[in-house]
């Protein structure tokens, strides 16, 4: 019976599937066990008494790729059906259900890519240059509570790493609802005997020397299934409308990028059409209206309706919007940022050259439903391009951009030797005057100093630890992701240990600009130091540089962190750790994580107690393994406050690998608070400064007696 209700349920959902796709433009063809399993042993499935020979549960569709020249996309099709609701967020049924749809399309792509039907397709098309195996899991949930309720972000990645696929796309309910109800609204709203309709194309940057470059055609290409912006051409004669269908609800925000993202698709059309699920003239025409006059230009947004699912085009007759026509193509249109919705060539060099790591991007390509094996910028700027951001989901990388920016950064330096010259000196009076325009000014910065003169103030009234604050503001030449102008803050700070006659040094910046900053106003007085003799001339400044680590010493550095040596802050667990096997070292064959050369450039974990996983407790194995950030989860309690903090100790990525650590930003979660926040931080991160440079230089000797 169990059998029957299951090729039942696969059957309706076959259906739907295969009815949605042709609504979308897709005439898939089935499979029908075409496809030789060439891994029966590993493809045979879990409660099965024979090894798999065929894979014939699915279907697939060819199309030659719009977005990239000379592309064969071979989509295979994979349709799962409930008649339940998804299981609940919180129980592991939901990923293992999951898991299990998943490795099963994944295996089908495997023997595809080897089959003779894949070969038969690549001869029967023509002008093709290469080709790209991509899947589509449709899970539909028949619960009509599943309708507006998306999955992805419930879903973990967990349980996908160790499989060996391309690109996979996850179309659960709410999406194909939305798919649905965009392709009902231009029915019923436009089309008729004299009217018809076909799926716009944004230019995705990708393919920018093809003149032959498609802009609109009878089917929805794969990228654009994920897009909650779905654009339609409708043309009678003469007259075209271009329509969006918006699948977030009105918001002022998100109208204001998206009247300028209608103008800048449109290539100049007249009528172009937004239609939100919960627009209503009475309750939101007047903040249209006041929108549309914060255009420079207001006549490029004047023609553009704004109307709710349900309006028909003969609601335009009763609405305020006026004739006119959008300027010339050739007219200079300046937007501000918050007017501007970036897409195709424009938002694949924004984040080309941001600082939003790929895993932030991965993020939101997984809450969308876009599973990539190897998800390096490489693989996710092309996809990224591809379809169209909602304002939302811009807005989410604009803050994480501005996050990454605006947080406090730390790095402070092993100390720097001096000479006995500094003897009964005090290090305030021993510190240059400082003209910050002179020592870290060049022509072409485009920022400038609050105070250009840097000016030094002890701590807590000792003249032997001091510390200079300044404030830059930044004019901004990328404006849509920041304001025009911006400020950003740097401070340094100084110790002088004359006991031991050394000075350390600490940089906290908030920006790449007061990072140099800080570096230039450190080579400065280390400059100064030496032509008073307080540096002897063959002392150079130490940094601490990923390189000066073998593999397991990063591991060890970075677990030394669980120990604080302090009853006011301990330890509680890792919660993150960001690693990648070293290229430079060979696994032996027989080793336990061999399998994972051929599937993983990099992983994150995410979790709790990561310190405790065999990968990380086998000190054999640190050696094959890279390890560039932890975040840490640690309880503090002294006189000035009490509660839990997240921290991160990394090597940047990029530049010369140096060693910083910051609080994570929103983890400071106070259970009592005396002193202010910041107060509580500094205190924090002077604990973990002192640490750091005692692991480091623990670190240094150790090494010293084994060259030795």
């Amino acid at each position: 019976m169990g059998g029957e209700k299951s090729k039942t349920n696969g059957e309706i959902g076959e259906k739907i599937v295969n009815k949605l796709l042709d609504l979308i433009g897709w005439k898939s063809t089935p499979i029908n066990e075409t496809v030789p399993c060439i891994y029966p042993k590993k493809h045979k499935r879990q409660y099965a008494k024979q090894d798999r020979h065929t894979h014939g549960d699915d279907s697939f569709y060819l199309y030659e790729s719009p977005f990239f020249t000379g592309q064969l996309n071979h989509i295979l099709i994979s349709s799962k059906f409930t008649e339940k609701a998804y299981p609940a967020p919180s129980s592991e049924t939901l990923n293992t259900e999951f898991s299990k749809h998943f490795k099963d399309l994944v295996e089908t792509m495997e023997c595809y890519s080897r089959s003779n039907l894949k070969n038969q397709n690549n001869q029967d098309a023509q002008y093709i240059d290469y080709e790209r195996i991509y899947g589509i899991l449709f899970w539909i949930s028949e619960d009509n509570e599943s309708i507006s309720q998306s999955i992805f972000p419930k879903l973990s990645s967990k349980y996908t790493r160790d499989l060996k696929y391309s690109t996979i796309y996850l179309i659960d309910r709410a999406r194909s609802e939305f798919l649905l109800k965009s392709l009902e609204v231009i029915k019923s709203n436009y089309i008729s005997d004299s009217y018809k309709s076909s799926f716009y194309y944004i230019d995705t940057g990708n393919n920018p020397s093809d003149m032959n470059k498609k802009y609109k055609d009878n089917y929805l290409p794969l990228e654009l299934l994920i897009s909650d912006i779905q654009l339609f051409l409708v043309e009678k004669e003469n007259e075209k409308t271009l329509a969006l269908i918006v699948k977030d609800e009105f918001s002022i925000d998100s109208i204001k990028r998206l009247l300028g993202l209608a103008h800048n698709v449109s290539k100049g059309l007249a009528k172009i059409n937004i239609h939100f699920p919960n627009y209503s003239s009475s309750k939101h025409g007047n903040d249209v209206q006041r929108v549309k006059r914060g255009f420079e230009n207001s006549n490029i947004v004047d023609s553009i309706n704004i109307l709710s699912y349900n309006d028909n085009i003969m609601s335009l007759a009763n609405s305020n919007v006026t004739s006119s026509l959008p300027v010339e193509k050739d007219e200079e249109v300046k937007l501000k940022h918050s007017q501007i919705l970036p897409y195709g060539y424009e938002l694949r060099e924004l984040l080309r050259h941001s600082d939003i790591s790929p895993t932030e991007m991965n993020k939101l390509l997984r809450d969308k439903g876009v599973y990539l094996s190897k998800p390096t910028k490489e693989n996710i700027l092309p996809i990224l391009s591809s379809i169209l951001l909602s304002p939302v989901e811009f807005d989410r990388l604009r803050e994480n951009q501005k996050t990454k920016e605006d947080q406090e950064k730390r790095r402070s330096d092993p100390p720097i030797k001096l000479t006995d010259n500094v003897k009964d000196e005090k290090l305030i009076t021993m510190l240059p005057s400082i003209d910050l325009n002179k020592v870290a000014k060049k022509e072409f910065d485009n920022y400038d100093f609050h105070i250009a003169s840097l000016g030094f103030e002890p701590i807590d009234n000792n003249h032997n630890k001091v510390q200079a604050s300044y404030t830059i503001t930044k004019r901004e030449k990328n404006k849509i992701w920041f304001e025009s102008e911006n400020n950003f803050n740097g401070r340094v700070t100084f110790e002088l240990n004359d006991n031991q006659l050394e000075m350390k040094s600490t940089s906290i910046h908030t920006s790449k600009d007061t990072k140099l900053i800080n570096d230039m106003i450190k080579k400065e007085i280390i400059k100064d130091f030496r032509k008073k003799s307080f540096i002897d001339s063959q002392t150079v400044e130490k940094k601490i540089l990923i390189d000066d680590f073998t593999n397991q010493e990063i591991i060890d550095f970075f677990i030394n962190f669980t120990d604080t040596k302090s009853s006011k802050v301990t330890f509680d667990n890792i919660i993150s750790m960001d690693i990648e096997l070293d290229e430079n070292e060979t696994l032996p064959s027989e080793h336990q994580i061999k399998w994972m050369e051929d599937h993983i450039d990099n992983f994150k974990f995410n979790g709790k107690k990561i310190e405790e996983i065999e990968l990380i407790t086998n000190i054999d194995d640190r050696k094959y393994i890279k390890c560039w950030e932890v975040v840490a989860k640690y309880r503090f309690n002294f006189k000035a406050g009490e509660g839990t903090f997240h921290i991160k100790f990394s090597f940047h990525k990029q530049g010369n690998h140096e060693f910083e650590l910051q609080i994570v930003p929103k983890s400071m979660n106070f259970d009592i608070l005396v002193e202010n926040r910041r107060s509580v931080e500094n205190y924090l991160l002077d604990i973990f400064d002192d640490l750091k440079l005692k692991k480091y230089e623990k670190i240094m000797a150790s090494k010293k007696l084994g060259d030795a």
